[in-house]
Parts: structure tokens; C-alpha cells; sequence
């Protein structure tokens, strides 16, 4: 026992009475060393907390303005249309509006229905959101990803935008969609967003979840109408309800044995409202128009004037709805139209196979997929074509197919469009061939449409006069209404790769890299960091009826797509 308790004492003592007879200038070398190794663990201590640090650090900013809407919202007001119920939200007037003379009108999405902004509820602050300043340290910014910059014409006032071009790129705005050169203009490739970003930034064209039935009641056509068999559900057992539909599965009459569900577009106009406010019929017949890249947050009379001639058509479209399949028998078809053309996707109920039809395609290049429906149940369908693409989402999951789902642009797609929407074509609609099948919560929806600087009715190929002559000495193809930017301060093959190009998701009320005038980009020593979280838009001053200071805005709160 007493050796081993003498062991650990005896050992310090022989290591001293070895130290004691090594030189002095081993005790320097030894006193040297521990210096080092203490200075270089208190580097690397410090450095994994600043790591650890920068890692969660964010810095919080409020959105003033609604160049970002309706993705980010500056000072606005929320409302809640009157006649149809849908809820929007719009900008203050000095922000994104113009008054009628002393007042200020709103136009709601939905329905269309005009009312005076005074009459309604107070104008709140933006949203206040979380950027991450550490997300482009280690990692290189990606196209679609929101950002924070410091103005490059004033590096004191911070600007939010969604990335768009990526260093030593060109980037070309066509009919609403970007496209991206990697050889100074000669090839452009469609930028394509991934199915999450796409989700987000889909707009809401019309929800049939707020059809206002007192309209249809004075001889308005409904927007959604269906063919024999379908027909509207009913109420108590008696009454239509025009926002569920219901197919019984039996063989639609006539050639084709698929029953279509069919969107119009029909939008009424201030004299329709004023003739419904008056007790007078409405137009039972009147013209469908195309949709437009109208935005509810800037939407006032004056400056759009309610007329479609002064937006631009986009048939980047989407239809989202939920099916409930009573049997695995049959299939469902949802159709999109692009400019004369359909494309559609079938799901087949019996064999959970998924069909996809682009026009101009072979039929053996046409791409399938196993992942769709084949049991009875609910579920909710996203069916897109969106830059160029089809993509179709169950149950919030993107579908996989065999084959790409894209396909090429064409000749003429934009006069195509007005082309379609002279006949009177419906732009989206679902189908049931042999399926029992009740659909509801209906919606059209659009993608974001990119507009020009200086646009003005059917003007020449915007190009910047220095860079024309190179894109058309190389045979870049251009059309009316394309604009080019170079991602570089020297234009063609001197491209920066430290310069990022910035749009915003509001396009047609954004001051963005479109309209800078010392240069269209931001430097990459201006970026802030990366949009994160919404963590606090404007709060509540009450639960229904009740005062409730301050009750957080749990529905806006979330990550920024």
C-alpha cells in the first residue's frame, strides 16, 4: 500500500531533479515553447468563438418599401375586400399608389371590387425581418436567394432584392422570364427556379374559395364552370355551392369522353360594380381577359386604369387544388395553356402512373412517372408551367419524371398569348376521365413577370447602345421587348466575377438594378448577407372583437423564400 502511494510523489521528484540539471537556456526554450502553445490555443479558443458567433449572428431590418411585395411587405395597409372577403394588402400612397384626386382607391385581386382606401383600416409599418451576415463568408450567393446590399449609388442606404444574374453572366429579360449567357451573349439558357422557390413566388391570380355568389346571382358567368357530368355540390342537400365541384365518373357527352372543369377570366370592371351596387343585370356574356402581371399591393385606377391593354400578359400559370378520389379508377387531368398551346398532366388512378404532354414533342419523348395517385384520399395537386417547365406537386411533394420536363421557347409566344385570349380560350382547366371525383379550394395562379425599363408600347429590342452592336456583330438572336444586362462594368468578355445583378419581385414598381445609372450591379464588398426570417410583421391590435395590444401576426411569420 505505501508503494503505491510513494509511486505518484516519487516521480514529480525525479522529473525536478532532472530539470534541475538541464542549462538555463533549456529553460528558455522550454518557457518559449509553452508560450507558443498557449498563444496558438488562445487563437484557435478565439477563433471557434467568433466561428460559433458569426455562425448565429443577425441583424434585424425593416422593410419600407414594396419593391419586394408580396413576398416582403413595405408600409401598408391589410384589408379585407367587402364584397368577396378575400384579404390583400396594399401600399401606403407614397410608396407604391396614386390618389384620385384627394382619395386614395384600392382595387381588390380577387374580384375586382374598387373601394377608397380612407374608409378602411390604418396603414402599418413593414415587415422586420432577419438577415443572416454570415451566409456568403464561406459560401457563394445562389440565383433566386433573397439578398440584402448596400445601394450602390449610396452605400448608407441598405436595398432588398432577389438575386437574378450571377457574376460574368448576361442576363436577358424575354416575356416575363430570364435568361442566362455564359459566352458573352451568343447562347441563353432559361433560368429555372427549383420547385420550393417556385412555390413561393407564385401569385394568386383568382381563389375560388371567394367567389361572391351575389355577383352570379345578377347573371355574372362564374370563372370556373364545369362540363356534363360535373356539376357544382350541394348546400344542405339543396342549394349549388359554386366552390366545390363534383364528377360522378360517368363518360363526359360528345367526342371526347373527358368532362373539363374550365377556367375563364373573367374580371369585371368599375362599371360592373356600379351596375351591381345599382340593382342593374350584368353582361352574362362577357370577354375573358388574359392574366396580367397586376399586383394587388400597387394596384390603383390611375395608373393601370383597370384596363389589361396597359399590363402585360403572362402565361406563366399554375392551378392548385384539392381532389377527393372516391375510387382508384379512372384519371384526373389538369390542362394549361401558353399561347395556343396545351399542356397537360394526367394522373392515372389504377396505376399511380403521371403523364405529362408537351406540345411539339414526340410522344415517346414525353416524359412519366410512377409517383402520383393510386388509392382513395385527399390530396392537393399543384400543376405548374413555369419558365419553360412542368413541374406538378402532390401534397406540397415534387413529382419525379423519367424524362425533363422542359422544352424550348418559341416564335412569336408573346403574340401568340394576345392571339389566345382574342378566342377566348380558357388558360387553365381539370379534367376527369372515368374518375369520381369532388375538387374544391381552387386556385389559378401566376409566376413573377420580369418587365422592361422604358417600355412603351411595341418599341424596338431594348438593348444598352454599347452592347448592340457586339450582340448583333456575334448573331445573338433578339426580339421586341428583350433587354440585356451585362454582369460586369465592361460589357461583353470583360465580365466581373465580384458583381451580382438584383431585380425586385414587385417588377413593375421596383427601383432596382434595371434602373441604376452609374452601373446595373452590385459589388460583391456591398452585399450584407442573406434574407432569413420574417420575425415580426405588424401585430395585432385584437382577436376578433377583443382588444389584444401588440398580438403577434402568426400567419406572415417565417422563413424568407
Amino acid at each position: 500500500m505505501s508503494k503505491s502511494k510513494d509511486k505518484p510523489v516519487e516521480k514529480p521528484r525525479r522529473a525536478a531533479a532532472a530539470q534541475s540539471e538541464k542549462t538555463p537556456i533549456s529553460d528558455d526554450v522550454g518557457a518559449w515553447s509553452r508560450t507558443v502553445r498557449e498563444t496558438v490555443e488562445s487563437v484557435v479558443i478565439a477563433f471557434v468563438l467568433a466561428f460559433l458567433f458569426r455562425t448565429f449572428e443577425a441583424e434585424a431590418f425593416v422593410i419600407p418599401t414594396g419593391s419586394m411585395a408580396p413576398t416582403l411587405m413595405g408600409r401598408h395597409m391589410d384589408l379585407k375586400c367587402p364584397k368577396c372577403g378575400f384579404v390583400y394588402q396594399v401600399g401606403a400612397p407614397d410608396d407604391d399608389s396614386t390618389p384620385i384626386g384627394n382619395e386614395h382607391f384600392v382595387i381588390c385581386p380577387n374580384c375586382r371590387y374598387r373601394l377608397a382606401a380612407s374608409q378602411q383600416s390604418q396603414y402599418y409599418n413593414g415587415d422586420r425581418i432577419l438577415v443572416n451576415k454570415f451566409a456568403f463568408d464561406f459560401t457563394e450567393p445562389k440565383r433566386w436567394d433573397v439578398i440584402v446590399f448596400k445601394y450602390p449609388e449610396d452605400a448608407k442606404t441598405n436595398y432588398i432584392k432577389r438575386l437574378i444574374g450571377l457574376p460574368g453572366e448576361v442576363v436577358r429579360i424575354r416575356d416575363g422570364d430570364i435568361g442566362v449567357s455564359h459566352d458573352g451573349g451568343k447562347t441563353f439558357d432559361l433560368a429555372r427556379k427549383d420547385p420550393s422557390k417556385l412555390r413561393a413566388m407564385l401569385q394568386t391570380v383568382y381563389d375560388n374559395d371567394y367567389v361572391y355568389e351575389p355577383f352570379l346571382a345578377k347573371g355574372w358567368p362564374a370563372r370556373w364552370k364545369g362540363d356534363p357530368p360535373w356539376t357544382n355540390a350541394k348546400r344542405d342537400g339543396t342549394t349549388p355551392d359554386p366552390k366545390v365541384f363534383v364528377a360522378d365518373g360517368k363518360a363526359a357527352e360528345g367526342d371526347s369522353a373527358v368532362a373539363w372543369l374550365r377556367y375563364n377570366n373573367y374580371v369585371p370592371t368599375n362599371a360592373d360594380w356600379d351596375a351591381f351596387d345599382e340593382g342593374r343585370s350584368l353582361n352574362p356574356s362577357p370577354l375573358a381577359e388574359p392574366v396580367t402581371d397586376s399586383i394587388a399591393y400597387d394596384e390603383s385606377p390611375p395608373r393601370r386604369g383597370g384596363n389589361p391593354s396597359a399590363r402585360e400578359i403572362d402565361s406563366d400559370l399554375a392551378i392548385e387544388c384539392e381532389v377527393d378520389v372516391e375510387q382508384a379508377a379512372g384519371k384526373i387531368l389538369l390542362q394549361l395553356s401558353k399561347a395556343g398551346r396545351r399542356f397537360e398532366c394526367q394522373l392515372d388512378l389504377a396505376t399511380g402512373n403521371v403523364d405529362l404532354t408537351i406540345p411539339e414533342q414526340v410522344p415517346g419523348a414525353q416524359p412519366r412517372s410512377s409517383g402520383g395517385i393510386s388509392r382513395p384520399g385527399n390530396y392537393r395537386l399543384l400543376f405548374a408551367n413555369v419558365d419553360h417547365q412542368l413541374t406538378l406537386s402532390i401534397d406540397n411533394k415534387p413529382v419525379q419524371f423519367d424524362k425533363p420536363t422542359t422544352y424550348d421557347e418559341f416564335v412569336g409566344e408573346k403574340e401568340a398569348d394576345y392571339e389566345a385570349a382574342k378566342r377566348h380560350e380558357s388558360p387553365a382547366q381539370v379534367g376527369s376521365l372515368g374518375a369520381a371525383l369532388r375538387v374544391s379550394h381552387l386556385r389559378v395562379l401566376r409566376d413573377i413577370y420580369y418587365t422592361f425599363v422604358g417600355r412603351s408600347g411595341n418599341e424596338a429590342v431594348c438593348v444598352p447602345a454599347s452592347a448592340r452592336g457586339k450582340l448583333l456583330a456575334q448573331g445573338t438572336e433578339m426580339r421586341p421587348f428583350d433587354q440585356f444586362y451585362f454582369v460586369g462594368q465592361e460589357g461583353i468578355g470583360a465580365a466581373s466575377e465580384d458583381q451580382f445583378f438584383p431585380l425586385g419581385d414587385n417588377s413593375p414598381s421596383s427601383a432596382d438594378g434595371r434602373f441604376w445609372q452609374s452601373q446595373h450591379f452590385v459589388d460583391r464588398r456591398l452585399l450584407v448577407g442573406k434574407a432569413l426570417f420574417i420575425y415580426w410583421p405588424h401585430s395585432f391590435d385584437k382577436i376578433g372583437s377583443i382588444p389584444f395590444p401588440f398580438f403577434p401576426n402568426f400567419g406572415r411569420m417565417g422563413f424568407v423564400r
